[in-house]
């Protein structure tokens, strides 16, 4: 039988032969990976021009919003009649010496309602 020297020096010797082709095999195969990395990575470029894309698609609906916005209504020159904390649609529903609440663009006002209603005069 061989010495244990012997038996222990030969396995220690293809170890490190394995362990070199391992490690030269692991080497190569992170460099694979890094090549294959380098390939997927995306330029800023598109993603720039995407982000600009969407920054004026989202411009273009707060425009909308902004343009149908009840402020907005306001600010152009009409004004929201309430009574009783509820939008009062038709001249017909208010009575005289019944009081409203004006909202105007740039703030409200209290009214008394007076006088006679006049349908279909518009002094534009």
């Amino acid at each position: 039988m061989p010495a244990v020297e012997t038996l222990l020096s030969g396995r220690r010797t293809r170890l490190a032969v394995l362990g070199g082709a391992f490690a030269g095999g692991m080497q190569h195969s992170l460099q694979r990976q890094e090549v294959r990395l380098g390939r997927c990575r995306v330029s800023p470029a598109p993603l720039m021009a995407l982000l600009r894309e969407r920054r004026i698609a989202l411009g273009g609906a707060a425009g909308q919003l902004e343009a149908v916005s009840p402020l907005a209504v306001l600010a152009r020159g009409y004004a929201l009649v309430t009574a009783d904390g509820h939008p009062v649609t038709k001249a017909a529903d208010l009575k005289s010496g019944q009081q409203v609440d004006l909202t105007f663009g740039d703030g409200a006002c209290h009214a008394v309602i007076g006088g006679r209603p006049v349908q279909g005069l518009l002094d534009l």
